[in-house]
């Protein structure tokens, strides 16, 4: 089945029938850094408004948490907090590689009047975009953001098989235990129906993750316990 997954949407723009693929703007490579939600909020804001600049996902880790969670990552709630009280600025504001040395660069006063103004609200009702999607059918829930040009920001439980992924194997084959004891967060940002498979973009090595740090996740594994998190930059009213 992998000869068939050559096409994503950071290597080319072509489509298939049944495509849906968001436009990823970086491949973010989160290193000794654990600020893989950080990275994945970040393409999640930059996939949802293709006309925004890329943006610093190091500028939303350092308010989320910085130097204190470096070894253990953002909690789901640091990672809400910092996103409303801050947003994500564009990376020309903040122009920082991801690195542990540059975790604690203060950002300026332009950068943070920057990323208020680019926090994903709902205008209308004044809310974060912020919705829980998990679901046991994410084949069916999971599309209808994605085809309205909503992405998906998932938790997972990274076993072998995950860890293993590559160029030659983009595809999960098995989403069983055992399971990691450090969780990890990345991006859905698109659907392969002729390949029942989620597009998923990922910052644990880089383009050297998956295809070019890309993999598919076949919608029957995208379940709990492997994804324990998945949430919609939507409105509650979609």
């Amino acid at each position: 089945m992998d000869a068939a997954l050559s096409v994503l949407p950071v290597v080319t723009r072509r489509r298939q029938a049944g495509d849906v693929a968001l436009p990823a703007r970086q491949i973010h490579d989160q290193g000794d850094v654990n600020c893989c939600f950080s990275c994945a909020l970040g393409s999640a804001m930059e996939a949802q408004n293709p006309a925004a600049p890329p943006l610093s996902p190091l500028y939303h880790f350092h308010f989320a948490g910085g130097a204190r969670v470096i070894a253990e990552g953002l909690t789901v709630g640091d990672a809400k907090r910092a996103l409303i009280q801050k947003g994500i600025c564009a990376l020309a504001r903040h122009p920082f590689g991801i690195s542990a040395s540059n975790v604690e660069q203060e950002p300026d006063a332009d950068a943070v009047r920057d990323g208020v103004a680019r926090r994903p609200i709902d205008r209308a009702a004044g809310t974060l975009l912020w919705r829980s999607v998990m679901s046991t059918d994410p084949g069916r829930s999971w599309k209808r953001f994605l085809s309205g040009g909503m992405p998906i920001v998932v938790g997972m439980q990274p076993n072998a098989d995950y860890l293993g992924l590559n160029a030659q194997r983009p595809t999960l084959r098995d989403n069983g235990p055992p399971y990691s004891t450090v969780s990890h967060a990345a991006v859905v940002l698109g659907y392969r129906d002729s390949v029942s498979s989620f597009i998923v973009q990922d910052s644990r090595r880089g383009a050297n993750f998956g295809l070019g740090g890309q993999w598919f996740l076949p919608y029957d594994m995208a379940v709990q316990p492997f994804v324990v998190l998945a949430v919609a930059l939507a409105p509650d009213t979609v």
